[in-house]
């Protein structure tokens, strides 16, 4: 027969501290205290937010033919354009404007961090072609957009595809939906 725990006795906890941006404390706390929950418990509750996002991601894997839904949110910044008409000559200007080679372009200071991960998603999306469907952007806020990405096709591909788009760095959140 097998003893029965009881629920007031405590299961094993292990400790462990983190570092965080300023900025994701500060939301983190926030978050936590209007939503009366204790550092442990929301930390927690995003670790299994988290675990559970990646096992449903590693599970599409193994689908031979499938279809989701890809909705990643991306933080946009507009304070540090660094495209200065007076720095730069007209043909210089025209040169960045006509440049078929976009690795070239991606590497200039005209764009911006959210513009070049802009760029990069259009292009994984041309690249996966066979499985994206459609993308929907949604303007949220001034410096948050959100994209929905309907795919269809091999989980393998899915799976690819999910990896390239969620880690570019101005996304801040993501979601696989099944």
């Amino acid at each position: 027969m097998d003893k029965e725990k009881n629920p007031s006795e405590k299961s094993e906890y292990e400790r462990f501290s983190i570092s965080l941006p300023t900025p994701l404390f500060n939301e983190f706390e926030n978050y936590r205290k209007k939503n009366n929950l204790s550092r442990s418990d929301s930390t927690r509750k995003a670790m299994r937010d988290y675990l559970d996002k990646e096992t449903k991601q590693e599970r599409i894997r193994s689908v031979e033919k499938t279809s989701a839904v890809i909705l990643l949110t991306l933080k946009h910044s507009w304070d540090s354009i660094q495209h200065d008409h007076d720095k730069i000559s007209f043909d210089e200007h025209e040169q960045d404007h006509r440049e078929d080679n976009l690795d070239s372009i991606l590497n200039t200071s005209y764009f911006t961090k959210p513009d070049t991960d802009l760029i990069k998603i259009n292009r994984i999306e041309h690249f996966y072609h066979d499985i994206v469907i459609s993308k929907v952007h949604v303007h949220l806020e001034h410096e948050k957009c959100m994209l929905i990405i309907p795919v269809k096709g091999s989980g393998k591909r899915i799976h690819d595809f999910y990896n390239s788009v969620t880690s570019l760095k101005t996304v801040l959140s993501y979601n696989l939906i099944m």
